[in-house]
C-alpha cells in the first residue's frame, strides 16, 4: 500500500532538489568547455574539412550531371537529324570518313572493259587486254560473255582468264542455236589480282576447228586500286 508522505517530508525533498540546481550561470561554462569535455575540440577541424569536401563533391557531381544531360540531348539530336554540327569535331570527322569510304573513293576506281576474239582456222582464240598502269593494281571480280561456234553438240569448250599469278577456269552453259551457230554463255564471279605492268588475258579453247564466223565476246568487271593513296600489300606467295 502506498502511503502519503508528510507535508514536511515533501517540503524537505523539494528543497533538496532545488538546492542541486545552479542558482546563477557558472562563468566558466562555455561551448568550448563542453566540446573539450566530450572530446570534440580536437575533432572539430577534421569535421569542418570533411563537411567542406562533401559539399565540394556534391557541387562537382551536380555540374557533371548537368553536363552529361546536356551532352546527351545534343547526341540525341544527331539521330533526329538535328545538331549534326554541334556534337564536336570527333563525330564530324567520323561522319566524313563514313561518307568517303565507298566504291567511288579516290583509292578505288571502277573498271570495266569489253573484248572479243575470233577463231581464224585454229582451235583457240585469245585477247590480251591493256596492261595495268604504274602504281595501280587491277582487281577482277567478274567475267561474263558468250561463245558462238558451229561444232557438233558435246564439243569441248574451255574459257580461261589469266593474269598476274592466277588462272580462272570458266564454265559455260548451252543457250541454243540460231542461223547455223551454237551459243554458249558464261558468267563467273571470282577474284583475280593483276599488278602494275601486267596484262589480263582471256583465252578460249575448242575441241575442233570451227567456222570462220565463230568467235567470242566478253566483259571484265572489277576495280583499280591506287597504290599511291594507300600501299598495296604484296600478293602472297
Amino acid at each position: 500500500m502506498r502511503t502519503k508522505r508528510e507535508p514536511q517530508a515533501r517540503a524537505a525533498w523539494g528543497n533538496r532538489m532545488f538546492m542541486r540546481l545552479p542558482i546563477a550561470p557558472d562563468p566558466s561554462y562555455s561551448r568550448n568547455s563542453v566540446a573539450e569535455t566530450l572530446g570534440l575540440a580536437s575533432r572539430a577541424p577534421r569535421i569542418r574539412e570533411k563537411a567542406t569536401l562533401s559539399i565540394t563533391k556534391q557541387e562537382n557531381y551536380d555540374e557533371s550531371t548537368k553536363k552529361l544531360c546536356f551532352d546527351g540531348r545534343r547526341f540525341r539530336g544527331v539521330g533526329n537529324g538535328v545538331g549534326v554540327f554541334s556534337v564536336g569535331p570527333a563525330i564530324a570527322q567520323a561522319v566524313r570518313a563514313a561518307l568517303v569510304s565507298n566504291v567511288d573513293d579516290p583509292g578505288r576506281i571502277p573498271y570495266q572493259i569489253l573484248g572479243s576474239c575470233f577463231f581464224s582456222g585454229t582451235t583457240d582464240c585469245h585477247s590480251n587486254l591493256p596492261p595495268v598502269p604504274a602504281r595501280m593494281r587491277l582487281v577482277i571480280t567478274q567475267v561474263s560473255g558468250y561463245v558462238q561456234e558451229n561444232l557438233p553438240g558435246g564439243t569441248f569448250i574451255a574459257p580461261v582468264l589469266s593474269g598476274g599469278k592466277g588462272r580462272i577456269q570458266i564454265p559455260v552453259a548451252f543457250q541454243g542455236s540460231a542461223s547455223g551457230l551454237n551459243y554458249f554463255s558464261f558468267n563467273q564471279v571470282d577474284t583475280m589480282f593483276v599488278d602494275a605492268g601486267q596484262s589480263p588475258r582471256v583465252e578460249f579453247f575448242l575441241g575442233a576447228i570451227p567456222s570462220q564466223n565463230s568467235g567470242v565476246e566478253f566483259t571484265l568487271t572489277g576495280y583499280m586500286l591506287d597504290c599511291m593513296t594507300g600501299p598495296c600489300a604484296a600478293i602472297a606467295p
